[in-house]
């Protein structure tokens, strides 16, 4: 669990060759779980010229387990001598949100005890699509 007083830091929840942090998370609480986790997060920006930060909230949707790391591939497919108009793969699949069939790129979350980088999140993703 990475909650804090202070609020969790960017550097627990990011690796390393992510940028800087923006704000500071001063109160996360979990909304909601199941699949994913709805967070309700406030966060706190400095303000140039100001003397109080600013303050806002926001609800987070994500994986957890993962630190909401991702990958998403796009399977771009240039012109040979079989095909030659470039194309793109994507996946035709139920959408929750808008109870309907949609089109999406193969994502799939980074789970430490599976994937040793994001290489290996995306093949896995291929191979499951």
């Amino acid at each position: 669990d990475t909650r804090k007083e202070e609020g969790i830091t960017h550097g627990e929840l990011s690796p390393p060759s992510w940028p800087s942090a923006m704000g500071r998370i001063v109160r996360e609480d979990v909304a909601h779980q199941r699949y994913l986790t709805v967070f309700d997060r406030e966060v706190e920006f400095d303000v140039p010229g100001q003397r109080e930060p600013r303050r806002i909230k926001y609800d987070i949707v994500g994986h957890p387990r993962s630190k909401f790391q991702f990958s998403v591939v796009f399977p771009f497919h240039p012109p040979d001598d079989t095909n030659p108009h470039p194309s793109v793969t994507l996946i035709r699949e139920y959408m929750q949100g808008s109870n309907a069939m949609g089109y999406s790129l193969p994502t799939g979350s980074f789970d430490p005890k599976k994937h040793a980088d994001f290489a290996d999140v995306a093949k896995d993703e291929l191979a499951e699509e």
